[in-house]
This record gives C-alpha cells, sequence and structure tokens, in this order.
C-alpha cells in the first residue's frame, strides 16, 4: 500500500458528495452524512444539489480542521497516556489506503463494505497507549474543535450531533479499534483553550445498525422514493423544498444571516424529532 494524494485519484475523497453511486453500482456515503436526514440524504443521491451551509456554519467546519494538528499535540494527549502514530506502515496496517491529508501528513482512509453499500472516512489519527496496562494498545482517535459548551458528556454531545456519533462508530467498526475522543475547547476569539480527551471501548452504533442504516437508505434511493424528513436537521442544504429543519429560517432568502442563537434553539428542538 502506498501513500495516494486523493487529488491524483479519481474522485478527490476529501471533497466527494454525501452520498453517489460508485462505477460498480455501489452507493458510497460518507461516514458523518449518516446523521442526515433520510430526505436530504436520499435527495442528493437522486441527483439534486444542495446548497452550501451558512457561512458561519462553514467557517466552525474549517477551523476544525486547521486546529486537529494543535489538539493532536496538546499537552493533554501525552498526560493521558497517548502518543500519535506517524508511521505509514502502522497506518496501513488499520486502513484502506493511506492518504496525504490536507495539512500534508499521512491520513487513514477507510471504506467499510456493507453489501450494495460503502462508507467512506478518514479519522483525524491512530494513537497508541505508552503507559500501564494499556502500552502498545492501539486506539483510532477522533478531534473535534468546539465551544466549551460542547465539553460534555459524549452520550449528550452525540445526540445533539447525530453525525458524530456516527462518524465515530464507522471508523470503530473499519478499524477494529477503541476509540481516542478528543476535544478542544475553543475560546471566544476562535483560540483553542484546553483539550478532553476520553477513551471510547463502545461504539454509539453497532456495525449491525450501521448496515441496518446504510441498506435502509439504499432501499429508498433504489426505489426512487423521496421520504419525509426523518428529523429536523440544521443547517440543510434543501430547506428551500420544505425540509422541516428549515421550516423557521427559510421565511426570505435571508437564512444565511441567521442568528446562531436562534439556530442553537432549533437544534435542541430537532432533538425531539430525532427517529435514528
Amino acid at each position: 500500500m502506498n501513500v495516494i494524494n486523493p487529488d491524483e485519484t479519481a474522485g478527490d475523497v476529501y471533497s466527494r458528495p454525501n452520498v453517489r453511486q460508485r462505477d460498480d453500482g455501489r452507493w458510497e456515503f460518507r461516514a458523518s452524512s449518516l446523521g442526515s436526514c433520510d430526505r436530504a440524504l436520499v435527495m442528493e443521491a437522486l441527483g439534486q444539489t444542495p446548497e452550501p451551509p451558512p457561512e458561519h456554519v462553514q467557517k466552525g467546519m474549517d477551523e476544525g480542521t486547521a486546529s486537529e494538528h494543535l489538539i493532536l499535540g496538546h499537552s493533554k494527549i501525552a498526560k493521558a497516556g497517548l502518543s500519535v502514530c506517524e508511521k505509514v506502515e502502522t497506518l496501513e496496517q488499520f486502513a484502506t489506503d493511506v492518504h496525504t491529508g490536507r495539512d500534508g501528513a499521512a491520513q487513514m482512509y477507510l471504506e467499510v463494505p456493507f453489501g450494495r453499500a460503502v462508507v467512506t472516512c478518514h479519522p483525524d489519527a491512530l494513537l497508541v497507549g505508552n503507559r500501564g496496562d494499556d502500552i502498545g494498545q492501539f486506539y483510532v482517535g477522533e478531534a473535534k474543535f468546539l465551544r466549551g459548551g460542547w465539553t460534555k458528556l459524549l452520550a449528550e454531545m452525540w445526540k445533539q450531533r447525530p453525525s458524530y456519533a456516527w462518524q465515530l462508530s464507522v471508523q470503530m467498526a473499519g478499524t477494529g479499534l477503541p476509540a481516542v475522543y478528543m476535544i478542544g475547547e475553543k475560546g471566544k476569539d476562535g483560540e483553542l483553550v484546553d483539550v478532553r480527551v476520553d477513551r471510547v471501548t463502545i461504539p454509539p452504533y453497532s456495525k449491525a445498525q450501521i448496515a441496518k442504516r446504510v441498506l435502509g437508505l439504499v432501499k429508498l434511493i433504489e426505489a426512487g422514493t423521496i421520504p419525509d424528513c426523518t428529523y429536523a436537521q440544521y443547517p440543510c442544504g434543501f430547506w428551500r423544498d420544505g425540509h422541516d429543519g428549515q421550516k423557521v429560517w427559510a421565511k426570505d432568502e435571508r437564512v444565511i444571516e441567521v442568528d446562531i442563537a436562534l439556530g442553537k434553539k432549533i437544534q435542541a428542538q430537532a432533538l425531539k424529532y430525532t427517529r435514528h
């Protein structure tokens, strides 16, 4: 296995859509997209193009990507008895491929097959324990850069942000490893304030639950059936089509300038409608 620059392959794996059909007929899903509303995913699979996220949402995602190396290099990682593995031959043991990440470093790429579908993801890191009984234990690592309010119980955070739960579950299923979840606390000026490190031995969703979710979506897509909204998702690329999660936001086309506090309120209300 060689280190691959994704820009040199067919379809940059870092910029692929949430769902697409491969040349071999299988449906490919990004791991984090499994936390999306069924309606949005099926509409995208059937050829409709979602609108980009609001500017403040995209800004937050970009900050998170840019801060991953700061989180992984934070002293709290070493204090937790962990080291980041960077050797390609070590990454290859747990990856489908090893790509050159956007920061130029080697990064694992996973493809987890489920019959007529395959789920893909890029774990942020591979870590190894270096203390006591944990010496030599490998972990798949995921880093998030979030406001202090999100440094709470992981189960609570995953309930409010289901894409995070599905993403981690796919990573654990694909590598067969326990996980280390690293939350970098974002300060008021966007700086990294602190890092929280949690070991996760039981994934939010089992491999059987992932299979059920993915194959259920494939069935809807191949039947050409656009389902009702499964929960009030925000942001949603299809808010103009009456997606439930966007009704408050779609009063007019100034949706991109919406107040962030209102967004948090709607996100909280959305939990009542989550069916996943």
